[in-house]
């Protein structure tokens, strides 16, 4: 009884995944994926439309700041690896333009409608 490589059990993992993944790639979207991504890009233009910006917490601040290399979270970690407690990040605030509301909400009607247009499955 011959025992397989490492390498050839990886490789038939290999295979096998990216088969699946190939196969969940080539799924067709139908009348309702449609109509659900244009119903979410409504409810996110309305959103849009009524807030003027958004303010994070300084948790999630801080999270960004140290992701991104912003260089405020690197002198806040020297002052807190000084003194023994770090300081806190000012929240940020996030303001969305005017446009991006339009425009989540232009596309959801597009979506809406073609997904009328579409044939029922089945």
């Amino acid at each position: 009884m011959r025992l397989p490589f490492p390498a050839e059990i990886g490789l038939q993992v290999l295979h096998s995944s990216y088969n699946l993944l190939h196969n969940a790639a080539s799924m067709e979207l139908n009348r309702y994926h449609y109509f659900m991504i244009g119903l979410f890009l409504f409810f996110c233009g309305l959103e849009l439309q009524t807030v003027e910006s958004i303010t994070l917490t300084p948790e999630v601040t801080k999270f960004l700041a140290e992701r991104t290399g912003h260089p405020v979270a690197a002198t806040s970690k020297a002052v807190g690896v000084l003194t023994g407690t770090e300081p806190p990040l000012p929240p940020k605030t996030i303001a969305f333009p005017e446009w991006t509301g339009y425009a989540a909400l232009s596309a959801s009607a597009v979506l809406v409608l073609y997904s009328l247009m579409l044939p029922k499955p089945g």
